[in-house]
């Protein structure tokens, strides 16, 4: 089959275009600045009964101290406190 010289002149723009634009997306990508809100301007009392709140939160409600504190538990091994306060390896 003879492919037209129109068809022909498209296809070879559309095989030109598709790398420039790749190229280009990438570099927009790359050289972009990301988008950011300006840091808030809130401040809170802390107040003992915040603190309070805040330490019941912690520690009973939302159980973030499973991961976020000195306290390993290592399988049948049970309980134990790195010596430095920090997570240490498992």
């Amino acid at each position: 089959m003879r492919i037209k010289r129109r068809t022909k002149r498209f296809l070879k723009r559309v095989l030109i275009a598709i790398p420039i634009l790749m190229v280009g997306a990438f570099l927009y990508l790359v050289v972009r600045s990301p988008s950011q809100a300006a840091p808030s301007t809130i401040v809170v009392k802390t107040t003992p009964e915040r603190l309070e709140r805040g330490r019941y939160l912690f520690n009973n409600l939302l159980e973030c101290d499973g991961c976020h504190s000195s306290v390993i538990f290592r399988g049948l091994e049970g309980l134990w406190w790195s010596p430095d306060g920090a997570r240490a390896a498992l």
